[in-house]
């Protein structure tokens, strides 16, 4: 999540944990998704299901479809 991104605040403010859903399908590792853009950003995870580390960060891969986001 980064501070300039939208859900920012909403993250901050309690609500981690939300669910993800991309095209009716749950999302693991999301770093931000936004509804109205269709777009959520996750980890790039490898063949062991671990995401890659390129440098000192996590690899990321933006995803674009119908996006659902449910708080818990």
């Amino acid at each position: 999540m980064w501070k300039d991104d939208a859900g920012y605040l909403a993250y901050c403010r309690g609500y981690r944990g939300c669910k993800v859903f991309l095209d009716g399908v749950e999302v693991d590792r999301v770093f931000t998704a936004d509804e109205e853009r269709g777009e959520v950003i996750c980890a790039d995870l490898g063949p062991d299901n671990r995401p890659f580390i390129v440098g000192d960060e996590v690899a990321t891969r933006t995803l674009h479809g119908k996006v659902r986001i449910v708080k818990p």
